[in-house]
């Protein structure tokens, strides 16, 4: 298959996701945040001197809550660490989905006008891409995985994007915060 044609595929199945996001919008959205991960990527995403105290914060309180909840089990703070570390690795990685594929223009305008943008937007284009390898056992070298991974988010994102603006709604690109 040529370059071009699994390009214009990608875009093809990113065209779905409009369709959908209006037939089920509680079923489809690009990400599902929690309250405590939204601001826990939002305080990231700031890029300020007390972003990273304020996401550890956030951390901090979820795995007491969790922690107490889980109050007649043998080690209580210690499933809360992992059950609070694991939640905030996937909303890490549904924020890097969202730099780097659905609302990737929007990043890329972004990048132009800010460092904070182009900084959080390499990492999420780089954490992405190891995370990925790793699960996805990939047989291409780090480097063309990386690639087309990139290419993959364009065209799909493009997709979205495309369909977005052709039904005049937004409801494909819009994150859902739920409890």
């Amino acid at each position: 298959m040529r370059l071009r044609d699994w390009l214009q595929r990608k875009a093809v199945y990113g065209t779905g996701a409009q369709p959908l996001a209006e037939r089920h919008p509680e079923s489809v959205a690009p990400v599902v945040f929690a309250p405590w991960s939204t601001a826990f990527a939002a305080a990231l995403l700031a890029g300020r001197r007390w972003s990273t105290p304020a996401a550890a914060a956030v951390l901090g309180a979820v795995t007491v809550r969790i922690a107490r909840k889980l109050n007649g089990t043998e080690h209580p703070y210690r499933l809360a660490v992992r059950l609070t570390g694991n939640g905030a690795l996937a909303t890490l990685s549904q924020t890097s989905a969202l730099l780097t594929r659905h609302w990737w223009p929007l990043t890329v305008v972004g990048c132009a006008l800010s460092g904070r943008v182009r900084r959080a937007a390499a990492v999420a284009a780089l954490a992405d891409i190891a995370l990925e390898y790793r699960r996805d056992q990939a047989t291409l070298d780090p480097l063309r995985y990386g690639v087309a991974r990139r290419l993959d988010d364009l065209a799909y994102g493009a997709g979205v994007w495309f369909a977005a603006l052709r039904a005049r709604s937004s409801a494909a690109l819009r994150p859902r915060v739920t409890r």
